[in-house]
Formats: C-alpha cells, sequence, structure tokens
C-alpha cells in the first residue's frame, strides 16, 4: 500500500505548478470532503484544522490531536472511492508527538501535511532552525512509512507575531530547502491577508512556490496563477459559506411558520405580496425577505396574532428576535 501511496503523494506533488497552481476547497467532515472529491475539477483534498475544530464544536486552539487523526480517518473513508490525494493540516504537528502523528496519518491514507512554524504549547515561533529539523523529521518519518514524497507545506506565521516579510523570505527559504514543496504565508485575519506586492515579492523569493489563502487586496485565483503561486486554498471559507446558507435556510423556515401561524399578518398589502391565496389557506412563495420583515414586526405588535410559542421572550424589538 506504501509504494502506491507513495506515487500518489508524487502525483499530488506534482500539482503544485508556479503559474498553475493546485486549488483545493478545504473540507472539514466525511460529508464536505466527500462533495468535494465528487466534483471533477477537484484535484486534491486538504483539510482545514480551524474548520475541523469547529466542526467538532472546539477551537482550532484546543483541537486535540486525537479529533484531528478521528476527522482524518473519517475524511479518508469518505473520498476513497474517489481516488483523489489527500493532504491535513496538522498543525504545528503537536510538539514532540510529530513523528507518530505523521506516521499515523499516513497509515490513515494521508500524503501530505500543513506544518506551522509556531509552538502551541509554548505559545512562540519555533526557531528558524527548529521549524526546518521539525520539517526534516516529518520527512523523515514519511520516508520510513514507505512514502518520501510526502508533501508539506511549510506555514510561516512570522508576519503574526511582529515579523518583517525580510524574515518570511529568510525562513521560507530555508524551509524549502528542508524538503517543502511550498511556503505558507497567511498573514492573518487582523491585517487581512497578504498584499498583493508581498504575494509578487514572495512568488520571487520562492521561485513560485507560494501557498496563498486570503489576500488583502481580494486576488482572484486567476490573478495569484497569472502572478505565478503554486497553490492556492481558503481555509474555513467553505464552512462558513455552507453555514451561512444553512442560517438563511433556518430562518426561511422560522419566518415561513410565523406567517402560517398568523394569517392577521395578511391583512398587510405588502406582507401580502409575498403571499398566494390557495385553496382556503395561504402559501408563502419561496423567499421571505429582509425588506418585509420590519412589516410583520410591526404588524405582530400591533395584532393580536399569536407567536408561536418556541419564540418565547423572542418579541419584536427584544434581542433575539431573528432579523
Amino acid at each position: 500500500m506504501a509504494s502506491l501511496q507513495n506515487i500518489m503523494a508524487k502525483q499530488f506533488k506534482n500539482l503544485h505548478k508556479p503559474g498553475d497552481p493546485v486549488i483545493l476547497a478545504n473540507v472539514y467532515d466525511g460529508a464536505s470532503a466527500k462533495l468535494i472529491a465528487s466534483l471533477p475539477q477537484s484535484k486534491a483534498i486538504a483539510t482545514a484544522s480551524f474548520a475541523v475544530a469547529e466542526a467538532a464544536g472546539m477551537s482550532d486552539d484546543t483541537l486535540s490531536r486525537e479529533e484531528l487523526l478521528r476527522a482524518a480517518r473519517t475524511i479518508a473513508t469518505s473520498i476513497r472511492p474517489f481516488d483523489k490525494p489527500l493532504t491535513v493540516d496538522a498543525r504545528d504537528g503537536y510538539g514532540a508527538h510529530l513523528a507518530s502523528t505523521v506516521k499515523e496519518l499516513i497509515e490513515i491514507g494521508v500524503v501530505g501535511i500543513n506544518l506551522e512554524d509556531f509552538d502551541n504549547d509554548a505559545k512562540k515561533l519555533y526557531t528558524q532552525s527548529e521549524a526546518v529539523d521539525r520539517i526534516k523529521q516529518a520527512l523523515q518519518a514519511a520516508a520510513e512509512s514507505g512514502v518520501p514524497e510526502f508533501v508539506i507545506n511549510a506555514r510561516c506565521d512570522a508576519l503574526l507575531y511582529d515579523g518583517t516579510l525580510d524574515e518570511v523570505i529568510t525562513r521560507g527559504r530555508a524551509y524549502l530547502a528542508a524538503g517543502a514543496t511550498t511556503v505558507f504565508v497567511w498573514g492573518g485575519a487582523a491585517r487581512g491577508g497578504i498584499t498583493r506586492e508581498e504575494v509578487v515579492k514572495l512568488v520571487e523569493a520562492f521561485d513560485g512556490r507560494l501557498n496563498v489563502s486570503k489576500t488583502k487586496d481580494g486576488l482572484t485565483p486567476a490573478t495569484l496563477a497569472k502572478i505565478g503561486v503554486a497553490r492556492i486554498s481558503i481555509g474555513p471559507g467553505l464552512q462558513r459559506a455552507a453555514l451561512e446558507k444553512m442560517k438563511e435556510i433556518a430562518e426561511e423556515l422560522f419566518w415561513r411558520h410565523v406567517l402560517m401561524s398568523n394569517p392577521l399578518l395578511f391583512s398587510h398589502p405588502i406582507i401580502r405580496c409575498y403571499c398566494e391565496k390557495y385553496t382556503g389557506s395561504f402559501k408563502i412563495v419561496e423567499h421571505i425577505g429582509p425588506e418585509v420583515r420590519p412589516l410583520i414586526y410591526s404588524h405582530l405588535s400591533t395584532s393580536v396574532a399569536v407567536v408561536p410559542p418556541y419564540f418565547g421572550a423572542r418579541f419584536p424589538g427584544k434581542p433575539g428576535w431573528y432579523s
């Protein structure tokens, strides 16, 4: 199995082409992984530790090694029929457990990892030499497991901790020399990612072997490809979009029930235009626009309509009322 897994690792490594980047829609559980793997445009599957933690009811800072491995196993099982490479965001590799973490991930079927240069236990950056040694240690563990082509996307977090771009370049070059396939420079939420100018400088410094996620300038994948990056990912973006859509559908479900439970609402002409008379009752149209909700609030507060009991104290104008 290891030799076949090494072939898949090599195939994944070869997808990292400066100017023709591999694009990764990061997943977080079995269902999201199966969906993304089913898309022909998706060439590989990648996790995002932040999203995996959220799906498990944890924070990224408290995501345990056991939970990361459990999620990786579930995801690997869900995508097995699609025969696509899987890379896992392994945070910093869990300190002294780095080698065993890599070996266990390979047993699961993983062919690559994200590896941070921030020590999550000590809450500080590893020194450059420590981070380099950890990349070598991870690759050695992979080679011992029969996957010498194992892909490491080395995340450099110096910009998050008052470091300079020059420090990122120095560290990144050292990470590539140690065997990393690409360097991931995020930049952090507080600064809004990295700028176009920084992307250009990093591409030049790393010969294109750069992974970019969020950029301060909102650069599109096409623009990033033109600049010359080798890898593009979206972190927890897919999960956030899915949850926002889920919230929208759930709120619409609740609003439909409000309207169906309060027929006096239909006396208002604008509210009425969102409904149609149907066999003696009212059939709600597909979407209840936010522009009509204030009218519903107003009408509920002045009518004798009954608010469904599960809204409890969530009455118009009070905290907790859906808007």
